[in-house]
């Protein structure tokens, strides 16, 4: 049995997309975004000023931010499987607005997933000393895991992770492939 861990945002569901979509259905003054278009966390160059970005980053406690979320391709059917032979929890760093929605979406769609809330992303190395596997999008997270967790990988093809030159993962059946390979490696 392996012990994973698993990060929320970019990870497994596509977030600037899920927001993006959110804003459209409930305002008049519609974002273009395009699956794939590639956005930092400030949401440039669609937003342009820092008091639109806090409009937009309310929607994060809206209480439709998981009606309809943009989940990244496979990624319930990898992670529901996994869990039934591992210990898999996902660590993500949310405002206390947001965990009430966050842990309601999660225990119903990964009922066998456990959950973690950090306040900062350097915590989840601290956190997960006994995991085999640490899964983020973010170079800072991963960073606190290296030297803790066994294997520390980086996912998806972001601006602000295409630097890193370690482990990457840039999807769930890719990370599944991942995943047998070690299972393999352990049983002989």
């Amino acid at each position: 049995m392996l012990k994973i861990a698993l990060d929320l945002d970019n990870c497994i569901l596509d977030t600037p997309t899920t927001i993006i979509n959110l804003h459209n259905r409930l305002n008049k003054n519609k974002l273009e975004y395009k699956q794939g278009d590639t956005l930092t966390w400030k949401f440039r160059p669609l937003i342009k000023t820092d008091e639109e970005l806090a409009e937009l980053f309310k929607l994060f406690d809206h209480e439709d931010f998981y009606k309809d979320p943009v989940v990244l391709d496979k990624a319930i059917e990898v992670i529901n499987t996994l869990s039934m032979q591992n210990k898999v929890v996902i660590i993500s760093k949310h405002m206390e607005s947001r965990k009430k929605l966050t842990r309601e979406w999660i225990s119903r769609v990964f009922p066998t997933v456990d959950l973690i809330f950090v306040d900062n992303f350097e915590d989840k190395g601290r956190l997960l000393k006994d995991f085999d596997i640490a899964l983020d999008d973010r170079l800072d997270a991963i960073e606190s895991c290296e030297g803790i967790v066994k294997h520390c990988l980086v996912f998806g093809r972001y601006d602000w992770n295409k630097e890193y030159t370690g482990l990457k993962i840039n999807s769930w059946l890719e990370f599944k492939q991942f995943i047998d390979k070690l299972q393999k490696l352990d049983s002989k």
